[in-house]
């Protein structure tokens, strides 16, 4: 347990997630200090002069320098390795960085927003790489991004002022913040994992334990994926209607299991197979008569859901 609180938990990867100025990358340099060996991916990774593919393997042993190569290879860099480092640009700095940190043997992988300075075309393949080459591994990944949060990591901790407010699964910890502030920090999420059934041009159909949702995100057809929902997209309508418009994929009937105030409006958990949350107004609450034990529909738009590869 570091001074911020923070639990660092073997052979996971744990994503530190927070708003700019919270402390995320002072963390990671306390846990540098703390730990034996661990491998370091800062921000703006530096290259020394010489050869791009000189400065993958500084400190690596053989092994790792073939596997540090893969990776660059696989981030697009094989040409890269034998022009000067100083012709790399922003993005190709990160992604060489990437390759020589995630190749090291050491026994903690330290990664300050990896993505960062990553194009945004290229970051789903690149994510996937990342999240291969840290299974079973300690590691703890910096972000600022939400997506990041359910794509890369295994478990969550929420940074705050420079203090880890809340730490656990991704799952629980999205589904259930401890405060509002974690609230406002991370929105509240319904998060469900499951696997890709179908897809076609424009949506994505996921089995999960109890139901099906359909969305959207760039996976193939039998991916394990993790499926977002934020709270306030999910409609609460009554009993036997229809969403307007009728434009909503997702539709379920459901039992009201819960009701809690999130500040001003009010956050209803329908049980439709999995719990689902939905966050409404006063005024949806005693137009619809919603009460614990009631029966509503609940639905959300193909749009809303976001489908993310594991």
């Amino acid at each position: 347990m570091t001074a911020s609180g923070f639990e660092l938990v073997t052979g996971v990867t744990t994503v530190v997630f927070g708003p700019n100025g919270a402390g995320k990358t002072t963390l990671l340099r306390e846990l540098v200090a703390e730990s034996g060996a661990a491998a370091y991916l800062p921000q703006q990774p530096y290259l020394f002069r010489g050869l791009a593919g000189t400065n993958l393997g500084l400190g690596l042993t053989d092994e790792e320098c073939g596997l540090a190569g893969q990776y660059a290879r696989r981030f697009g860099l094989g040409e890269l390795l034998s022009q000067p480092a100083r012709v790399a640009s922003g993005g190709e700095r990160a992604r060489l960085g990437l390759a020589r940190t995630l190749a090291t043997s050491d026994d903690i992988v330290l990664l300050d927003e990896p993505l960062a300075a990553v194009d945004l075309v290229e970051r789903p393949a690149i994510a996937a790489t990342i999240r291969q080459a840290l299974r079973g591994r300690t590691a703890v990944i910096v972000t600022h991004e939400l997506e990041q949060v359910v794509t890369l990591g295994d478990r969550l901790a929420i940074m705050i002022d420079g203090h880890v407010v809340q730490q656990g699964t991704v799952e629980t910890v999205m589904a259930h913040p401890r405060s509002e502030a974690v609230a406002r920090t991370i929105g509240v999420t319904n998060v469900y994992d499951g696997d890709v059934v179908s897809t076609d041009a424009s949506t994505v159909t996921v089995q999960t334990d109890s139901v099906r949702l359909i969305g959207t995100g760039d996976v193939e057809t039998g991916a394990p994926v993790r499926v977002l929902i934020p709270a306030e997209t999910v409609t609460l309508l009554e009993s036997g209607s229809t969403p307007s418009g009728g434009s909503a994929r997702n539709r379920w009937s459901g039992v009201i299991r819960d009701m809690e105030p999130v500040g001003r409006l009010t956050e209803v958990v329908v049980d439709v197979g999995v719990p689902l949350r939905a966050i409404v107004t006063p005024g949806s609450v005693d137009e619809l008569g919603l009460a614990v034990g009631g029966i509503v529909v609940a639905a959300v738009k193909a749009s809303s859901v976001r489908v993310v590869a594991q």
